[in-house]
């Protein structure tokens, strides 16, 4: 695990997620009793503060364009709901950035299987950045969502 890196993507701010992927596909994969990393949610600087703005929207839309080029068949093939709410983070993403796509991204992941994250995106892309992100993070906090991804 030391040996692997986590891959800079050049961005301002890190695409853990493919990182996380590249060490598990590779593997070998284990699992540890040990905290290896501590999230600070919503503290000024932290990587989920802000998470709606359209300079953290933007950020995210380009780690999931990166993780879509480089996992996306791997996704599709092992993981679909996943693939298809993955594509739905994308839209309310491309949606809170004011970015062109969140429609043929919804269009793209909407399914019975992740019915209630299709509506959720749903609602977010009709009210538009600023409502739909306020209502976002009310579900967040009220846990009806996931804090993460």
């Amino acid at each position: 695990m030391r040996q692997k890196q986590f891959i800079d993507l050049g961005m301002p701010q890190p695409c853990e997620i493919v990182s996380y992927i590249n060490f598990a596909h590779d593997g070998p994969f284990w699992i540890s009793n040990l905290i290896l990393r501590i999230y600070h949610e919503g503290n000024i600087g932290s990587l989920t503060h802000d998470w709606t703005s359209p300079k953290k929207a933007r950020a995210a839309v380009q780690c999931y364009f990166e993780l879509f080029q480089r996992y996306g068949s791997l996704y599709q093939c092992k993981a679909p709901k996943v693939w298809n709410t993955k594509r739905l983070r994308l839209a309310v993403y491309l949606r809170l950035a004011a970015m062109p796509g969140a429609w043929n991204w919804w269009w793209a992941g909407a399914s019975l299987s992740c019915a209630k994250e299709s509506v959720g995106a749903l609602v977010i892309l009709v009210l538009g950045p600023r409502l739909g992100a306020k209502i976002a993070q009310l579900v967040k906090k009220m846990g009806l969502i996931r804090q993460y991804g």
